[in-house]
């Protein structure tokens, strides 16, 4: 067990070692990386309720943009076991939040790196926190949605990444605040990204509802929130409370004669397929769709 131990956070600190490598190269193409705002360190009340917020487990990788003196990932790797890292543009405070992981005994389950966060690669995290400029916060959107993987939870203090709709708010009053904002009010906002639904579905449906094929179409407005519609046996049926929530899906699909029952859809979306069940008066049957390419 103990050789098993040590041989993961051998290849942990190789995967460290190899994302400074991605940042070198990522930076060699500009002199200086972005600065996404001014220093402001996170009161230790407000990190305990990102991470509350961010429901940390010790599973995690937990990466924090505009990492500071690292305090927010040192916490979550001191308190919950998760393994993280943390990118800053500023030289002075990776050395600091490196030499601050070493003090609380958490060095060999953290890393901080210079760099520029709009460069980083964010694949391995399932967890993202971040406390910067409203401006910084709206760019990284897209970032977000192309690199991270479905379920992929984010937590950005006081500013939401607009026009995103989070999925859940937390708002406080922290007097430890007023001398960083000149105000104790605190808003968190959680987000979950979702798994990519855009396009056109061919559906296998149960023979309750038709005996052939049909269409769901889907595609995200600006808010991220899906609009969706369906074709049945010719007819163009709406498709609404829609909801992808990470892998999970769910769906209502209109009536299909009048006086009828609203059809509930439930499935997982695993990359092109969706796999799950559909409750028509009362009852469940299995339903797939899959992409049209």
């Amino acid at each position: 067990m103990a050789s098993l131990m040590k041989c993961r956070r051998r290849l942990w600190q190789v995967r460290l070692a190899l994302t400074g490598l991605v940042f070198a190269m990522s930076a060699s193409g500009q002199t200086e990386p972005i600065d996404a705002g001014p220093y402001v360190p996170t009161p230790t009340v407000i990190v305990a309720e990102m991470l509350k917020l961010a429901e940390i487990k010790a599973n995690d990788v937990v990466i924090d943009l505009g990492s500071g003196d690292g305090r927010l990932v040192i916490a979550a790797a001191k308190q919950f076991g998760a393994r993280g890292w943390g990118v800053d543009y500023q030289e002075s405070l990776v050395k600091l939040a490196n030499d601050n992981a070493q003090k609380e005994g958490v060095g060999e389950r953290t890393k901080f790196i210079h760099g520029d966060l709009f460069k980083a690669s964010l694949k391995d995290a399932n967890v993202i926190t971040l406390y910067l400029m409203p401006a910084t916060v709206v760019k990284l959107v897209p970032k977000f949605l192309e690199e991270l993987r479905p379920g992929t939870r984010i937590v950005s203090h006081d500013y939401p990444l607009a026009p995103w709709q989070h999925e859940r708010v937390a708002n406080f009053d922290f007097e430890e605040k007023v001398k960083i904002s000149g105000t104790a009010r605190t808003v968190l906002y959680r987000y979950i990204i979702p798994a990519k639904i855009d396009g056109d579905w061919v559906v296998n449906l149960p023979q309750a509802i038709t005996r052939g094929p049909g269409r769901f179409s889907f595609k995200r407005d600006p808010a991220l929130k899906v609009r969706g519609a369906a074709v049945i046996g010719g007819r163009s049926i709406a498709l609404d409370d829609i909801e992808v929530r990470g892998e999970a899906f769910s769906a209502r699909l209109q009536e299909l004669k009048p006086g009828g029952e609203r059809i509930a859809f439930r499935g997982v979306i695993a990359g092109e397929v969706i796999t799950g069940t559909a409750e028509i008066a009362g009852k469940l049957s299995p339903w797939s769709a899959t992409l049209r390419q």
